[in-house]
């Protein structure tokens, strides 16, 4: 909710605000802000890694944001050198800003097609030098991932397995509860019967 209202009034600022660079930048810079104000206080993210990236990706974008402007100042006064350096400063942020996200897509890429990625450049050294040192430590690492992903998935079967049996004990006990308490109020009413006709 919150993010998609600061999409919203930045939305708003670059419609509106098109033509004047300086009251365009004051506003962004101020949405950003107090953006972050909001952010440290509720926490949008439950989980604290994604919450300090979404806290540096703002920061890293308010500083863009001002090297910017001090951009099109230079630009304006004609100071072209001084323009491409903040340029450049620019670019680097921008490396800054996008790299833990790439990372984290490489990661995820890595982990989902590790085993391919290994298997061919593990065959492709293989037919160019088998007994090589490296196509060695290349075959022993696949060998302890597989091991590795192997003992994983046997604890993911047992754990499956525990909660099904757990689950299953439970709805168990549940049946035999109400059987019982079935069969103790049948014996209540038979004695209640029992005794209301002894005393007729």
């Amino acid at each position: 909710m919150i993010k998609l209202w600061k999409k919203t009034i930045i939305i708003i600022i670059l419609i509106y605000f098109e033509t004047d660079i300086f009251l365009k930048a004051s506003l962004l810079g101020l949405c950003l802000l107090f953006y972050q104000f909001i952010a440290q206080n509720y926490k949008p993210f439950i989980l604290q890694k994604f919450y300090l990236l979404d806290i540096q990706s703002g920061q890293y974008c308010s500083f863009a944001l001002i090297f910017a402007v001090v951009k099109y100042i230079c630009e304006q006064s004609e100071q072209y050198n001084f323009s491409t350096l903040i340029q450049s400063f620019i670019f680097i942020i921008s490396i800054l800003l996008s790299y833990p996200f790439i990372i984290n897509i490489l990661k995820v890429y890595y982990n989902k097609y590790k085993f391919l990625i290994l298997g061919s450049l593990f065959q492709g050294f293989k037919s160019l030098n088998p007994n090589f040192k490296f196509t060695k430590l290349l075959g022993e690492k696949i060998s302890k991932l597989r091991q590795k992903e192997g003992r994983t998935q046997r604890n993911i079967q047992k754990l499956k397995s525990l909660l099904l049996k757990k689950k299953q004990d439970g709805q168990l006990g549940i049946v035999n509860f109400a059987k019982n308490n079935m069969q103790k109020k049948k014996q209540i009413s038979l004695i209640l019967n029992c005794s209301f006709g002894n005393k007729i």
